[in-house]
């Protein structure tokens, strides 16, 4: 039955199903975590959603700002990005992170075309999907407004096109296009880094080269000069608006504070990390083990136990070299740098999602089945005992039936058992990938009730009644807060970020003149502000540990101690109010 709605949709669009489906399911979990803040996330965001407001507030497209300073280390191409969204769809959290959403999305397809086109196996294709699919650091960078699935995306792109024209010897248009204006885009959306790969690329085409396919193949001055062109043209916009400023800032972004050889200390935005550059490459390498640890487990084991194919088409080898030189050193790269970011192997994890999918395909399903069904084995363990934990959970806290989030973790596991049994139709590598995939989901159904409306959203709503004039609103409390509190209200009036001195000296002029302050419970309890009419505005649990919630779960106390880890958030209205 499958087979034939496989080959009737193929027939009707002539798309893969397997793959729409892929990214449909990517897509449909992806969307809770992109519109809200249902879980937290880091402070990176905030650079870009504060960076673009400014723009956008003050129609000055080349100033960003952010923390109340200049803020010139990247390129404007995100922060364009993030405007244009805001135009079209409001100031949103979705908004904002909707581009990354679909450059995520793409990664997914390109890929799928990738493995296709150097196999010509439909098999080794969906099997990359489904790779990336379940991939930890595309899902933890697929819903935040950074530049990190944007910059991956077009590096890709890059090595698409460079992929065509050093192992298939194509000479169109369109792959000169892809292999430069590709890198030019990464370029134009984070900085240097798409140089580095460039060099890389066309270093690897001179040593591959021959009489028959001399180097000079990848070369098309043309479309190089284009590319370069695209590639600085936002330099000399940013050059002429804020001129030497503007390059000793990108210079110390790209370089300054990155290269780091020797172990010293640099400064980093939140605080100082120090590490031996030994140790970073050799964590940028068990990172890459731990992000693809299903697959590479199957893969170790059928080479273990049986004997791969070896009629391997020269271009699949060829293309597999250049993949995995560049995956180490990416890692070797950023190893030198002053930080141990995973979301930095980004770049490298859909080219090697297909190298993987090739290898895993030298075997045939019933060979995969053996080892997949065992690591499918620990999986449904592992998602029966959070469901079970996420309903204890919202059972002790009075949640289970006055929430969707009981339903949905009932139908997800109902959606998780029907998957199980649909081994025959599908195969095993895309019942384990879709299976991990489901975690997602359900963590965020458990953890909606508890964290939904996130802090700065009831805030946001609460104003709405305390400030209908839009008067600014000055908000005592970390950068992230205030960040977040300008996207939540839909940067309908200015929100600033302030000081207890900032407060006491609005304090001194007359009523009406005051502002409104929000300030967060640690502030609240400061004197002299600890004696002020406070009005609550929101209150969230904060700083939970899953540790404790689970010891609390089981002697049936889970309520209690997330009422003990709930923050307010107060607001001073002025005198007169």
């Amino acid at each position: 039955m499958w087979q034939k709605i496989d080959n009737w949709f193929k027939d009707k669009t002539g798309q893969d199903i397997v793959l729409i489906s892929i990214i449909l399911i990517f897509l449909t979990g992806m969307v809770p975590l992109a519109a809200t803040r249902v879980i937290d996330s880091g402070h990176l965001e905030r650079y870009y959603t504060d960076g673009a407001l400014s723009m956008l507030q003050s129609n000055d497209f080349l100033t960003p700002y952010g923390d109340a300073k200049l803020r010139l280390y990247k390129p404007p191409l995100l922060y364009w990005l993030l405007i244009a969204g805001y135009k079209l769809l409001g100031v949103s959290f979705f908004s904002s992170r909707i581009w990354s959403l679909s450059a995520s999305c793409a990664t997914i397809w390109l890929a799928y075309k990738l493995a296709l086109k150097l196999t010509n196996d439909i098999r080794v294709a969906r099997t990359t999907a489904l790779i990336l699919l379940s991939n930890l650091i595309l899902i933890s960078i697929a819903a935040r407004s950074t530049l990190d699935a944007l910059l991956s995306f077009s590096m890709f792109v890059s090595a698409y096109g460079f992929i065509r024209l050093i192992c298939f010897n194509e000479t169109q248009p369109s792959a000169y296009w892809a292999a430069y204006a590709g890198a030019a885009i990464g370029i134009a959306t984070k900085g240097l880094l798409p140089i580095l790969f460039v060099a890389y690329a066309l270093v690897f085409a001179c040593f591959t080269s021959s009489p028959e396919k001399p180097f000079r193949r990848v070369l098309n001055p043309g479309i190089i000069l284009a590319s370069i062109l695209i590639s600085c043209s936002w330099v000399i916009l940013m050059f002429w608006k804020h001129g030497t400023f503007f390059l000793r800032s990108f210079w110390y972004d790209q370089i300054g504070q990155t290269i780091d050889p020797t172990g010293k200390k640099y400064p980093y935005p939140h605080g100082f990390l120090e590490s031996n550059s030994v140790a970073r490459i050799s964590g940028y390498f068990l990172v890459y083990i731990l992000v693809l640890s299903p697959w590479l487990l199957c893969l170790a084991y059928l080479f273990y136990k049986h004997k791969p194919k070896t009629d391997s088409a020269f271009p699949q080898g060829r293309a597999c070299v250049f993949i995995a030189i560049w995956a180490l050193l990416l890692a070797f790269v950023f190893g030198l740098g002053y930080a141990l970011a995973i979301r930095y192997l980004l770049p490298a994890i859909p080219a090697l999602a297909v190298v993987l999918s090739i290898g895993l395909c030298q075997f045939p399903n019933s060979n995969i089945a053996k080892i997949a069904d065992r690591l499918l084995g620990f999986v449904i363990v592992w998602f029966f005992a959070v469901s079970i934990f996420g309903l204890s959970i919202l059972w002790q806290n009075g949640l289970l039936t006055k929430h969707f989030a009981g339903l949905t973790i009932l139908l997800l596991a109902l959606l998780f058992v029907v998957l199980q049994f649909q081994k025959k139709q599908l195969s095993s590598q895309a019942v384990l990938s879709v299976s991990l995939f489901f975690i997602l989901p359900l963590s965020l159904a458990i953890a909606s009730p508890l964290t939904l409306p996130d802090q700065t959203s009831q805030i946001a709503s609460a104003l709405q009644q305390l400030n209908p004039e839009k008067k600014p609103v000055f908000v005592i409390a970390t950068s992230k807060v205030t960040s977040r509190l300008r996207v939540s209200s839909g940067a309908e009036y200015p929100i600033h970020e302030a000081t207890v001195a900032d407060f006491l000296r609005d304090r001194t002029r007359p009523g009406p003149q005051q502002s409104i302050f929000v300030l967060t419970e640690n502030e609240a309890r400061q004197p002299p502000l600890d004696s002020l009419p406070l009005r609550d505005v929101s209150v969230i649990p904060s700083g939970v540990s899953l540790p404790k919630l689970f010891r609390a779960m089981l002697k049936g106390n889970a309520k209690a101690y997330i009422d003990s880890r709930r923050r307010h958030c107060y607001a001073v209205l002025p005198a007169s109010s």
